[in-house]
């Protein structure tokens, strides 16, 4: 083989090496986000992590009022409408007294307290305990997620009665378009930041408004005592 055609062949082998280095490069920091995010997206994709455990919670007597789930979504990116999940509530054997099953909203990167009530305001003795499940998530890109610049104008203020505890706030818009379906969750706690009780409503604020709301929680629940109004806290879902 002349010196020449060797030549040639190194050089044709040196290009084909920088072309699949590049490629490399190009694919470890330009990858595409999936077409289609069904279920978790693989071991590394987004997910929704429960944290903790399920709060349940009473009244004096005994009886379940609400189980209250922290859950976090692992992704910045994607974000779930209507994410389908249920609680068993189980006694002290085991057994399964109850199935709650509701949707919530996740959006992408949140961190959210979802608050299940029993069916049709239902008494249930002797609950337990409660676990939490959720159907595969139904993935969306960011984008299909707008928020609206919304803030906490006023409250929480707490007043107890003789039949409830009155929660108080207010929600102002700071945008140009009105905010709908804004769910409003009161929770409060012990002195030691232990979730007691939590309630919810939904408001609507006009462009560049405000709207107060009231959450009224009973005033028999278990504990009651132990509320700290100075921890009450508002959060505010879109």
């Amino acid at each position: 083989m002349t010196r020449i055609a060797k030549q040639i062949i190194y050089g044709i082998f040196f290009i084909a090496v920088i072309g699949l280095v590049a490629a490399a490069v190009s694919g470890t920091f330009s990858g595409a986000a999936p077409a289609a995010c069904a279920g978790d997206c693989g071991p590394a994709g987004p997910a929704i992590v429960e944290v903790g455990t399920p709060v349940v919670m009473k009244t004096e007597s005994g009886s379940f009022l609400a189980v209250l789930v922290e859950v976090k979504n692992s992704s910045a990116d994607y974000g779930v409408s209507n994410l389908d999940y249920s609680i068993s509530l189980t006694d002290g054997a085991g057994r399964t007294l109850a199935v709650l099953s509701q949707s919530d909203d996740v959006l992408p990167g949140e961190d959210k307290y979802l608050l299940a009530v029993s069916n049709d305001g239902a008494v249930i003795p002797n609950v337990a305990a409660a676990s939490f499940s959720a159907a595969p998530p139904a993935w969306q890109p960011a984008s299909a997620f707008p928020s609206q610049p919304l803030s906490l104008s006023a409250g929480p203020a707490v007043s107890s009665g003789s039949s409830s505890i009155a929660v108080t706030g207010a929600v102002k818009n700071g945008g140009g378009i009105a905010a709908t379906g804004i769910k409003a969750l009161v929770l409060v706690f012990d002195k030691y930041q232990n979730p007691l009780f939590g309630g919810e409503t939904v408001i609507s604020i006009p462009p560049f408004g405000e709207t107060g709301f009231t959450v009224d929680l009973p005033a028999d629940l278990q504990n009651v005592s132990l509320i700290d109004p100075a921890r009450t806290k508002i959060y505010l879902y879109q």
